[in-house]
């Protein structure tokens, strides 16, 4: 092999790497899947979301969980009610959306998130699904931060536990409906650790 055809292989390689990673492997293209309001961040506490939103209809404390529901609210200028969670135990803040559309059709909700996320990573059934980076993504040093956040100290039970979290997503999106339901309990921890 010459070092031209050598050469031409790296290259390609290298093109075919860059590809790979500026495609995400598979994962949609908005880092941090936030909600489609502004003002609210995963992690955010209760206070931020009522000075964004104004006062919830409805709260509901339970065990380490606090639930506010806003029932006529907007969003993308579509009428909507909103179910935030906030994690009171770990002081971890918002880590749940649940949101419905009642004047929307799954057809039209599905336009509105692919213009806010981009193209779902996969649809089972009816349900469409978006989600980001893995916690096994993050930085290593940010990973020991959240294993020993979730976990505390290793075990080998816990190690077996531990490559099950490696591979779920941040934030995971899922469109049934007119219902979006987003999981970010993870997202909310890494902003949690990253303000520490």
């Amino acid at each position: 092999m010459s070092k031209t055809d050598s050469y031409i292989r790296a290259v390609f390689l290298i093109i075919s790497l860059s590809f790979l990673l500026l495609i995400g492997c598979g994962k949609t293209g908005k880092a941090d899947l936030d909600l489609p309001i502004k003002a609210i961040k995963w992690g955010s506490s209760q206070e931020d979301a009522v000075k964004a939103l104004g006062t919830a209809k409805e709260e509901i404390t339970q065990e380490g969980l606090t639930q506010l529901l806003w029932s006529d609210t907007r969003i993308w200028n579509e009428k909507a009610s909103l179910l935030l969670r906030f994690d009171t135990t770990a002081d971890n803040g918002l880590f749940y959306a649940g949101i419905t559309f009642p004047e929307l059709n799954e057809e039209k909700l599905v336009q509105h998130m692919k213009k806010e996320y981009g193209e779902p990573v996969r649809k089972d059934g009816t349900i469409y699904i978006w989600e980001n980076k893995s916690v096994g993504d993050l930085p290593d040093t940010m990973q020991e931060q959240v294993k020993q956040a979730l976990l505390g100290d290793s075990s080998e039970i816990q190690e077996g536990i531990w490559n099950t979290i490696l591979k779920e997503p941040l934030v995971r999106i899922s469109l049934q409906g007119n219902k979006l339901l987003y999981d970010a309990e993870h997202m909310a921890l890494v902003r949690k650790l990253e303000s520490n």
